[in-house]
């Protein structure tokens, strides 16, 4: 049974618990506001928190105190996005979720797909989120280059760039969208950042690559 956490009430809130509740493998084990979650104690594999009811600087910093040992952290968020999309997956979401029916209705469906370690991007805006991913990545990828170099690590310029991406939470599809090569490519670039690094597995290599720019 996978226990979930849910923080800020509000309808929309109300109707993603609903839904849980309704499932056989999860359950909701809480639901508050997030002034009264930051006090607790969570027992969750799972939490879920509507980013629309905090202040704009507030969202990053709660999101990594939540961030635990393979707990998921599941950010709703109406449309637009703007920046908060890029600063929200900087702080270790493993998912985003926009507020819509659709979204309501299929929501035990997206955590089993979260569960399974995949990284769920909302198909309403998938392409708009590449390209202002893209434009950021423009703007911190010469300072994640730089701590690469300063570890010895001697990734060409296309495994730089897979690697800035798997850190950003990135699955192999998604990475071969945004720099426009074959799926294939990027395997061989991830295997060759791990032999590059000295360590094998997804986890291990994004969990070295945020050590590296602590």
């Amino acid at each position: 049974m996978v226990k979930v956490y849910c923080i800020n009430k509000n309808p929309f809130m109300d109707s993603i618990k609903d839904q849980i509740n309704e499932q056989e493998d999860m359950i909701v084990v809480g639901y508050d506001s997030y002034t009264v979650a930051l006090g607790k104690e969570i027992d969750a594999a799972m939490v879920i928190i509507d980013i629309d009811s905090f202040p704009n600087d507030k969202a990053p910093a709660v999101i990594k105190g939540m961030k635990k040992s393979n707990r998921k952290i599941i950010a709703v968020i109406n449309m637009p996005w703007k920046q908060r999309k890029i600063e929200l997956i900087e702080s270790g979401v493993d998912s985003i979720i926009i507020k819509t029916e659709k979204n309501i209705a299929r929501i035990a469906e997206i955590l089993r797909a979260i569960n399974a370690d995949h990284f769920v991007l909302p198909a309403e805006s998938t392409q708009h989120f590449i390209s202002e991913l893209l434009e950021a990545a423009t703007i911190n990828q010469e300072i994640f280059a730089h701590y690469l170099e300063k570890n010895d690590y001697q990734l060409t310029h296309r495994e730089s760039d897979t690697a800035y991406l798997m850190r950003l939470g990135m699955r192999n599809k998604e990475i071969a969208r945004l720099l426009d090569i074959a799926e294939g490519t990027v395997k061989v670039h991830i295997s060759s950042i791990y032999k590059k690094l000295g360590i094998k597995g997804r986890k291990k290599v994004i969990s070295r690559l945020n050590d590296m720019i602590l």
